[in-house]
């Protein structure tokens, strides 16, 4: 009924922005916040109540969700989900195939009424009380009200079937003679209470799933807003932690919604049975209820226990999630240094770690599921004891009854586990839900107007800091692990306390004029980048204040791309204007590298801009900054990534003329101090303070500058002609064929679909468990268990047919016409002359003792059987993950080139969460449901052959219904894992690009499209829901015409049978009643999450893997001269892609100094891919000390050569584990290195020394002290062949002296190639190649190329200007 009553949402209502907030309403968000006026009840409900109608024949409008239209029936039934099971049936669906979801259960509509109850839970109880429990409460209260009542009267029902309507058919059996239309009247009111208990359960489970969708919506969104617009907290939030918030506690909060009513089924059928068995038994009843009761406090304890080991698991699996979200972002380093067995390790131990508490979590799990199956039969033990040992004759009808009355209990402790757990899980989710939401927001210190009308921006007296996470004392002995190492490292990253290190800039004072040009420049980690930062309001303002009149476009030192296409990352958002287009893309020198691309500016961009250059990254990051027109520019470092030509042509073109020409604001940060003499004004920073030159001392430098140029403007108009011809060409042929050059500039490819769960999947699975013999010996526990717990009904029943041993002949029990006794097998105790009295028995003691000992038995076997199942699940999850890891780890880099992070994360997050936590029990409740139903029906069939011809004729029909169902179950969850990948691949790009997103007020923007990946997550999520109620009540309907068909077995075969096989009979098939459609149900949901298992095994066994042949395994000293040949090399990185580097052919000596250099794109970084056989040649042959690399390991060579990356990595960890994962190197040689690359006195301020923590990406270090940081690391390694690629990019000019002057001692006898912009940094070399367009055009010593006037190299060096202020 649209979920039950709708806790009113009010869509179709206006809305009114709130103008008011409190002091705490920063915590939220206002400007999407709505306040809802009073509405009447009709307002409030009337959407819900036509729901009620009991047919709703109207025609269903086009964009109306079936459940909102659906009436009273279907709704109860979920016959509007029929079409849908029956479409599966016939073909696999896609997400086209579904409706969207209905306007009710949508992330926006309800996170609008989340937020406003959230607002109002601040303003009441303040920050420090706020509780995301009461407002969750408050949230789904009338849905919750509803929900326990329809749970209530299910109760009520099995009760009344269970208790009242079996024993009044037991009784009617003890008689002599018995009515059979009271008989069958017996049978119709057991009908009707049956079917109330199915449609009410029903029910109730249709409100639940509608709550949990709009629930789990409404926080996730919240959650998003949140972290989006809070203030950057180093430590505070993680892309790990974000995915598991969203994929692990979004999911735990839908279970919470979905079973967390069903707790309260428990006390009311304690409290019913309790007072039933006191009346049936006398006070010895109450001995059976005891024995309940004292299991719930023992599921308590087990349940805290569960949800403690769930923490620890949960914080193992962050980390774990956050570790190899950084090793798939950093996969080329970690590759090109051979350092895949070190990560592994890592990966490894946290994976111990997480699965032990996970196994110990998942053993307290299978107790709690054992006691549902043995509290009932043990309560029936002991109660049934005390009983006859009081010296009471156990009548059959008070006996079954109160077995069926326990089974009743039973119920309720087999669901209370599963609501318990949910509680308990998302308790530790609310936690964490509350972290994120009380986080303060971005400061808004920057006022929106100046002083001076004149000036764009003010700075007064400002200070500025990096806010860190602090944690109390609690929080942090939580956090921190006891043990030494690594995770400890990664764990310590979110306890940085706020002191005085994080204090970044002192004592701010500046002023800048509008229109002008402002060059910052300063030594590495004086606080450039924080000054810019401290302008756009991401720092902590402590005093002082900032203005900014004017809005701001950002061009960060490190480039953030989407994944999306060139001209998408341009545009970001804003409309096509072809005619800006091409100036803004002929202004960032783009048009040759557009030609260069598959489909020019069409192409996809892969995550990180993977498939670009660092250059061609950097160029669009600043085509984006133009192309938005704001009317202040901060720029950090952007010409730190291209070469010299390119360069001058961006300074010119874009700076000078399209900005400062346009009357921008620009404020370019730079260590390229030959731009400086054209600015305005120049800030130097040092050590965090700000130092202010004149601008008559500007003046003295700009003549030479300005005087180099006008030789060659008119060329460079040529030039910038023919550029913007070709660009216009280049778009307008874009306009013309866009849709073939989307397609032919796809990078990602599609996910795979899968198939039907074959065979071969559940053998992979069962391998990574032990084997076929392990798996057997399980079930056979399983088997042996469940026999145990039936043999003790089955032995009373043998037990009270016996009565007083009077009846001993052969017939006592046959398989035909049971139990009849004759005048020939009846002899008559002369003591009691009462056949029925059981304590009469001669071999009473001998019954009481087998019965006794059935229940030790159960508990003995319940234990091993649930130990070594729990051993064999967490076999299967640490082999799987290991296999996948390795996988992974070892494709290639096409592989990571055209599968998004998030896709992949998806398989270690969500689909390891799902066979770790989910299948497990899914498996054992299966397991153990499925041998008992086939006991049960067993003994039903022993008491009634004639059963089997009912199950004959039944089950055809289970398995037709089964067969139609099957694949609908399986494709809605197939579904749910493919729609999580983009929205987990959205998440991490959001996260990373968090500047570049709000300082062009991006934000609304990606909210919108998480809210529509969210949404489109739900549908699957919620469907299969549904579709497994459905199945649900069909096969409850079903076992219903069994309960039915036996009772009338029982009447029509009054005198046959003994009443106490009667009883055994009846009580057995209400014990079946619910259950077989329940582990139909849990067959089905077992195939269906077995869909992550297949995912799994899709990547071990087709993802594609570097080549493991080699034929030669060089010396351990190899190589031992550093020479280097290349002959004849081609490369390509994908079929169909043109080649990157064509017929290259050079040799580099021994010890040789190779300066790289060419325009940004021609293939510099493409020799260090080819050279670390990161992608293997097309053709040709790369010998180094003559041997062929392709014919030794990757690790062999890899491990040989040492690199610095264009793009400086660091992992999250201490900086001792960054220079040194291995663990193999003294403290003193990683001392010396540090002092080399001027980081020892850094280094050395921080209280953990080589033990300070490093955050995710290295972000409490600035670039250029990441990239000193990744030479002390290559220096390390004291490799006889080094690869600088940029490795001083981004450090000032005396630092970057310090650092060839070191390289030219340290490696004065390796063979050095560096790639450079700066040709500075290849003046010392010994010879230098000149690269453009994948081919080696020059290849000489510096001096005679500068000699030769039109050479490629004389061009890049007159490019430069070396004029330093």
């Amino acid at each position: 009924m649209e979920g039950g009553i709708e806790e009113a949402t009010g869509v179709q209502d206006s809305q009114q922005l709130i103008t008011s907030c409190t002091s705490d309403d920063q915590n939220l968000d206002t400007s999407d916040d709505v306040s809802f006026r009073s509405k009447s009840f009709l307002e409030k409900y009337g959407s819900s109540l036509k729901n009620l109608i009991p047919i709703r024949p109207r025609k269903r409008k086009e964009s109306e969700h079936p459940n909102d239209a659906a009436g009273l029936f279907s709704t109860i039934t979920f016959s509007w989900m029929t079409v849908l099971v029956v479409n599966a049936f016939r073909h696999p669906p896609t997400t086209d195939d579904l409706w969207e979801l209905s306007q009710y259960d949508q992330a926006q509509t309800n996170y609008q009424r989340f937020a406003n109850l959230w607002r109002e839970e601040l303003r009441l109880h303040g920050k420090k009380n706020a509780s995301v429990w009461r407002t969750i409460l408050k949230f789904v209260r009338t849905r919750l009200i509803l929900a326990v009542i329809c749970s209530a009267i299910f109760a009520a029902t099995i009760f009344t079937s269970s208790a009242i309507i079996m024993r009044q058919l037991l009784l009617l059996l003890s008689k002599d003679s018995m009515s059979l239309g009271f008989g069958f009247i017996l049978v119709g009111i057991l009908l009707a209470v049956e079917l109330t208990r199915a449609f009410f359960f029903t029910a109730m489970f249709v409100i639940n799933y509608r709550t949990a969708v709009r629930t789990r919506a409404a926080v996730l969104l919240m959650v998003f807003k949140k972290v989006i617009k809070m203030s950057p907290v180093i430590g505070t939030t993680t892309v790990g932690e974000l995915l598991t918030v969203c994929s692990n506690d979004g999911d735990r909060l839908f279970e919470a919604n979905r079973f967390g009513a069903s707790i309260f089924l428990g006390p009311t059928l304690f409290i019913a049975g309790t007072i039933y068995t006191t009346f049936l038994l006398g006070p010895i009843g109450l001995v059976g209820s005891f024995v309940f009761i004292a299991v719930l406090p023992l599921q308590g304890v087990l349940i805290r226990l569960m949800s403690s080991l769930r923490l620890k698991a949960l914080e193992q699996t962050e980390l774990r999630v956050m570790k190899i979200n950084e090793i798939l972002t950093s996969v080329k380093l970690i590759k090109m240094y051979a350092w895949e067995s070190s990560f592994s390790d890592v990966v490894e131990k946290i994976r111990r770690k997480e699965l032990s508490a996970l196994r110990t979590a998942a053993f307290l799990q299978s107790i709690n599921i054992s006691m549902a199956f043995l509290t009932p039969v043990l309560a029936s033990v002991i109660m049934i004891v005390a009983y006859v040992l009081s010296g009471n004759n156990l009548k059959v009808e008070d006996a079954f009854t109160a077995i069926a009355v326990f089974n009743a209990m039973a119920y309720a402790l087999k669901v209370m586990p599963l609501a318990l757990k949910s509680l308990a899980d998302v308790n530790i989710s609310m936690q964490r839900f509350r972290k994120i939401l009380l986080i303060d927001n971005l400061e808004d210190y920057v006022l929106s107007s100046t002083d001076d009308k004149a000036n764009a921006i003010e700075m007064k007296d400002a200070a500025f800091m990096w806010k860190t996470l602090h944690l109390n004392e609690s929080e942090s002995k939580h956090n921190i692990s006891s043990e030494e190492g690594d995770n400890g490292a990664l764990l310590e990253q979110k306890q940085l306390l706020d002191d005085n290190s994080s204090l970044q800039l002192k004592d701010i004072s500046l002023r800048i004029r509008k229109g002008s040009l402002v060059g910052i420049c300063g030594a590495v980690g004086s606080g450039k980048s924080s000054l810019i930062a401290g302008m756009m309001g991401y720092l902590h303002l402590q005093k002082g204040s900032v203005s900014v009149s004017g809005t701001i476009a950002f061009v960060g030192q490190q480039a953030w791309l989407m994944n999306a296409t060139v001209r998408e990352n341009i545009l970001f958002g804003l409309p096509f204007e072809a005619e800006k287009y091409s100036e803004v893309v002929m202004s960032c020198d783009l048009g040759p590298d557009f030609e260069s691309l598959p489909s020019r500016d069409l192409t996809e961009v892969g995550e990180r801009g993977i498939n670009l250059s660092g250059g061609q990254k950097q160029r669009i990051s600043l085509a984006r900054a133009l192309y938005s027109d704001r009317d202040i520019y901060l720029l950090d470092d952007p010409l730190s990534a291209v070469d010299a030509h390119v360069g001058k042509h961006i300074f010119q073109q874009a700076i000078l003329g399209k900005l400062k020409k346009g009357l921008k604001t620009v404020l370019l940060v730079t260590h390229q101090l030959q731009y400086l003499p054209q600015c305005d004004q120049v800030l130097i920073m040092d050590n965090g303070s700000l130092t202010e030159t004149t601008e008559q001392e500007i003046a003295l430098h700009r003549y030479d500058f300005i005087h180099s140029q006008d030789e060659k403007e008119t060329v460079k108009k040529e030039e910038n002609e023919v550029s913007a011809a070709c660009i216009k060409t280049c778009i307008e042929s874009s306009l013309d064929d866009e849709e073939k050059l989307l397609v032919q500039g796809k990078l990602m490819i599609e996910e795979e679909r899968g198939d039907v769960i074959s065979l071969a999947v559940y053998a992979k699975y069962f391998r990574a468990a032990g084997g076929p013999l392990i798996v057997l010996l399980i079930f056979l526990f399983f088997c042996i268990n469940v026999a145990a717990q039936q043999f003790s009904n089955f032995w009373l029943s043998y037990w009270l047919s016996q009565g007083s041993g009077a009846v001993y002949a052969e017939n006592t029990i046959t398989g035909n016409s049971s139990f009849v006794t004759t005048p020939q097998t009846v002899e008559v105790n002369a003591s009691t002359g009462d056949l029925s009295n059981m304590l009469a028995n001669p071999k009473f003691n001998f019954y009481l003792l087998i019965y006794a000992l059935s229940a030790i038995a159960m508990f003995a076997i319940s234990f091993l059987r649930g130990y070594a199942f729990v051993c064999m699940v967490t076999r299967a999850s640490l082999t799987l993950h290991a296999s996948l890891f390795k996988t992974v780890l070892h494709s290639t880099m096409t592989f990571f080139d055209t599968n998004p992070t998030g896709r992949i994360i998806n398989r270690f997050h969500k689909d390891m969460d799902e066979q770790d936590v989910a299948m497990p029990v899914i498996m054992e409740m299966f397991l153990l449901n499925f041998t008992t139903l086939l006991f049960a029906m067993g003994l039903i069939a022993f008491v009634f052959p004639k059963f089997l011809i009912v199950v004959a004729v039944v089950c055809p029909v289970f398995f037709v219904i089964y067969t139609v169902f099957k694949p609908a179950a399986r494709e809605m969850r197939r579904l749910d894992f493919l729609t999580r990948s983009p929205w987990f691949s959205h998440i991490t790009t959001a996260i990373t690009g968090l500047p570049t997103i709000r300082i062009y007020r991006q934000t609304q923007n990606f909210v919108k499209r998480f809210s529509t990946l969210l949404d489109t997550n739900g549908i699957p999520c919620y469907l299969f829901a549904c579709v497994n109620r459905w199945l649900a009540l069909r096969l409850d309907l079903l076992m219903i015409v069994i309960c039915i068909i036996t009772a009338i077995f029982v009447i029509l075969n009054q005198g046959l049978i003994s009443p106490a096989f009667a009883g055994l009979a009846i009580s057995s098939a209400f014990l079946m009643s619910g259950m077989l459609q329940f582990t139909v149900r849990l067959l089905i949901e077992g195939e269906a999450r077995f869909v992550c298992v297949d995912r799994i095994k899709y990547y071990i066994e087709n993802t594609p893997q570097e080549s493991s042949d080699f034929s030669v395994t060089p010396q351990p000293t190899w190589p031992n001269f550093g020479i280097i040949e290349f002959k004849n090399v081609n490369l390509r990185y994908r079929n169909g892609l043109p080649l990157a580097l064509e017929n290259i052919t050079f040799e580099v000596k021994q010890g040789e100094k190779i300066g790289i250099v060419g325009r940004t794109g021609s293939g510099k970084s493409s020799l260090t891919t080819a050279l670390f056989r990161l992608v293997e040649l097309d053709s040709g042959t790369i010998l180094i000390d003559g041997i062929d690399i392709s014919m030794v390991s990757q690790r062999s060579l890899r491990s040989k050569l040492s690199i610095i990356p264009q793009d400086p990595v660091l992992f999250s960890g201490t900086v001792r584990y960054n220079l040194d994962p291995f663990n193999e190197l003294p403290d003193d040689d990683i001392w010396n290195a540090l002092e080399q690359t001027c980081l020892k006195s850094l280094i050395a301020k921080f209280p953990d020394k080589l033990g300070a923590p490093v955050v995710e990406n290295g972000n409490n270090f600035s670039v250029g002290e990441r990239q000193l940081i990744c030479l002390a690391r290559a220096l390390l390694r004291r490799s006889k062949i080094l690869i600088l690629d940029e490795a001083t990019a981004a450090v000032d000019n005396e630092t970057e002296a310090m650092v060839h002057d070191m390289i030219e001692k340290v490696f004065s006898d390796c063979t050095v190639l560096t790639i450079a912009h700066r040709l500075p940094s290849v003046a010392f070399c010994d010879r230098v190649m000149v690269l453009d367009a994948g081919k080696l055009v020059e290849f000489d010593c510096p001096k005679k190329l500068m000699q030769v006037a039109d050479s490629k190299f004389a061009k890049l060096l007159s490019s430069f200007q070396a004029k330093h202020v």
